[in-house]
């Protein structure tokens, strides 16, 4: 049953993915963009996961790190273009979280390489392997953590504006919460599944719907 549900919220973040590049397409070109690096980002990962769930040899797992570890850089940069497009305030540069994003995925690939991992078969083997990082660089998930905080802050805010747009807050509010479970979970149990990726499927459910949005309506 693990199995099944676990092979579903893959394909199902690769089927919103998919349906992402194609929303994209319309998007103004400073959106898209940055928009289409994270949809990369996204089915690089994905498919690392893919190969981590069907491949046993263990030699792989550690190619795979690099991929495994990247919705520290899509996540916040889905939550960044998210928001901007729900806020509605023209006074906001996008600039800025093009260089934002930039940071990010510079600091990570410097990072990532020298990241002590823990690779680990799970105890129901049909689900495959997981990979986590080792507690020295936990502070690798307070970071994480309070860049889901702010998100969740942000989108209250918006959601309680008139006239915002109460969809998408409900979803950006929503795609933060489960992120911020999702970081505390593996602390408090053992893992069910290699990764917890409910969160990652629900903020790029929010992003496609924001693009849907100025794809209809500009920006």
């Amino acid at each position: 049953m693990l199995l099944y549900a676990y092979v579903t919220l893959l394909l199902l973040v690769i089927f919103f993915t998919l349906l992402g590049f194609k929303i994209v397409v319309n998007a103004p070109k400073k959106i898209k963009i940055l928009s289409t690096v994270v949809f990369i980002l996204i089915l690089m990962r994905y498919a690392a996961l893919l190969i981590m769930l069907l491949q046993s040899n263990l030699k792989y797992m550690y190619m795979l790190k690099a991929f495994n570890f990247l919705y520290f850089i899509f996540v916040p940069i889905c939550g960044m273009i998210s928001i901007y497009i729900l806020i509605r305030n023209d006074k906001i540069n996008f600039f800025h979280i093009n260089l934002i994003s930039l940071v990010i995925i510079v600091l990570y690939f410097l990072l990532i390489f020298k990241m002590p991992v823990n690779i680990a078969l799970l105890p129901n083997y049909t689900l495959g392997y997981t990979i986590s990082v080792e507690n020295n660089f936990f502070y690798l998930d307070i970071l994480y953590l309070i860049c889901n905080i702010v998100f969740l802050i942000v989108s209250v805010n918006i959601f309680n504006k008139s006239r915002s747009d109460k969809i998408g807050s409900c979803l950006a509010i929503f795609a933060a919460l489960i992120t911020i479970v999702t970081i505390m979970l593996p602390y408090l149990i053992d893992n069910l599944l290699p990764q917890y990726v409910v969160n990652e499927l629900l903020w790029i459910i929010t992003l496609d719907y924001c693009l849907r949005k100025i794809e209809k309506k500009g920006v």
